[in-house]
């Protein structure tokens, strides 16, 4: 866990009293790679306070993020609500140096991650939901296409090519190597029997897994928008199928789950493994970047395998 500072601590204690009016009883931090999140506890409830580190996120970006909030909200979905600071914005921000640094805070959801146990009928509610989102986001304005960084999953599928692997090839063996070159080139042929209308765009939540999805008593909440952004919505159905899809019964109700609220054509679900071949590739990619920028991530020794043999599993269906 990234262990804020005491003088960071104290400016977040300062910032949720005086200008989102907070009486705060106590304030814990949590395990995050990205900003520093602390949970609140006050008279009136729990909240989520993110703190985040400078010249990462353009402030407007986030001000995006969590008015895509509000709008899902208002539609009835199970999201974190954003709390108005005392001048009516969403956002406060501090100069920091050179740089400003931005704070927020949203509703505390309460809830467990399924990663065991998870039956067909919980995966057709994380389904629905989903399908829900995307309705939602087709009439949400509010954030842009931003140009994407390279190897983001995005990108990628206008761009991807097996040439790409040797800027990661010293962290795989060389048939590894053929592996991901081989997946990277049939992912563009395949895509490219999609027409635009099966590629549609909206905002994405584009980080939809199970550690993003929270369960209390048997209802389901969402969380973790920041990486929301404008693409195609079908890869939004990627980060959870490389969750499930090693279980038949649930990716089946995943999609049945989705499809009862939003249709999927035939040439969509042919491409499904393409784009979690995409989610696959793409991860190694930002892990090994992020590891080699000194920044938080996931373990390399232990995840890279996992996605080269899921993307190994995958290549007989590209």
């Amino acid at each position: 866990m990234r262990q804020p500072s005491s003088e960071l601590r104290d400016d977040a204690v300062d910032v949720a009293r005086r200008r989102f009016g907070l009486v705060i009883e106590a304030l814990d931090p949590i395990s995050t790679w990205n900003s520093v999140v602390f949970r609140l506890r006050t008279p009136s409830g729990a909240y989520a306070l993110r703190v985040h580190e400078p010249g990462k996120r353009h402030p407007d970006d986030i001000r995006r993020e969590l008015a895509f909030l509000r709008h899902l909200r208002s539609h009835g979905l199970p999201v974190p609500e954003p709390l108005r600071a005392s001048e009516g914005d969403d956002l406060v921000t501090s100069p920091d140096g050179d740089e400003t640094r931005c704070y927020d805070v949203t509703t505390w959801v309460s809830g467990v991650v399924r990663r065991d146990g998870l039956d067909p009928s919980d995966a057709h509610i994380l389904g629905a939901t989903l399908a829900r989102i995307h309705l939602a986001s087709l009439t949400f304005t509010g954030l842009p296409r931003k140009p994407p960084p390279v190897h983001e999953e995005t990108w990628f599928l206008a761009h991807a090519s097996a040439d790409d692997v040797e800027t990661i090839a010293p962290w795989f063996s060389p048939p590894d190597q053929a592996v991901l070159r081989e997946a990277l080139a049939r992912v563009r042929p395949r895509l490219a029997k999609l027409d635009r209308s099966e590629l549609e765009e909206g905002t994405l939540h584009k980080d939809y897994i199970l550690g993003n999805c929270l369960w209390h008593d048997g209802d389901l909440s969402v969380i973790d928008f920041a990486e929301a952004r404008t693409g195609p919505l079908l890869y939004d159905l990627a980060p959870m199928l490389t969750n499930i899809g090693d279980e038949p019964p649930l990716r089946r109700a995943f999609l049945a789950g989705y499809r009862s609220e939003r249709s999927l054509s035939t040439n969509q679900e042919a491409a499904l493994p393409v784009l979690e071949a995409v989610r696959h590739i793409s991860s190694c990619f930002s892990m090994i970047s992020r590891a080699k920028n000194g920044l938080y991530g996931p373990a390399l020794d232990v995840h890279l395998p996992y996605r080269l043999s899921e993307v190994r599993n995958l290549l007989p269906l590209l």
